[in-house]
């Protein structure tokens, strides 16, 4: 009996896929934004290869800046754009406490980031702000005291 069931479901199951595939592509096209509708990209989008370039002028981009991966990173410039918030991780949301004040700063050797908030888009963007004079120190880098060892 069961088997029957089965034998009887299976042409509805066909078409349950038909139309869930239709409703996803029709989904996907109403959200994606085209390289088409671009007419030029930004340094953000990260295009450093000739592939990727020529595939996006055969869309219609006319203007297209290099990826910071192709060179130096100019100062000043946004690298990164995100939901995820360090003050929000932190506890220090101002959105929910707007006392906290101050900005906030990211180090990786010698290269210096800027954190910036945009709270009412609730968005981070991390900011290139140069070199710095001394390379930062890595955590797992400090001098380890031999055991047994006493500090005079």
């Amino acid at each position: 009996m069961i088997k029957e069931v089965l034998q009887q479901l299976e042409p509805l199951d066909a078409q349950i896929d038909a139309l869930c595939s239709r409703a996803d592509d029709a989904e996907m096209a109403s959200t994606t934004t085209h390289a088409a509708e671009l007419a030029e990209l930004s340094a953000e989008e990260n295009v450093v290869n000739s592939l990727a370039a020529g595939f996006y002028r055969e869309h219609g981009v006319r203007r297209i800046e290099p990826g910071f991966d192709a060179g130096p990173i100019p100062e000043g410039c946004r690298v990164m754009r995100t939901r995820y918030c360090l003050r929000r991780e932190t506890g220090q949301c101002l959105r929910k406490n707007p006392a906290y004040r101050g900005r906030l700063f990211l180090a990786s050797g010698r290269h210096v980031y800027e954190l910036l908030f945009d709270c009412a888009r609730c968005e981070m963007s991390v900011v290139y702000r140069g070199e710095r004079g001394e390379p930062a120190r890595e955590e797992g880098a400090r001098r380890e005291r031999k055991p047994g060892r006493s500090r005079r």
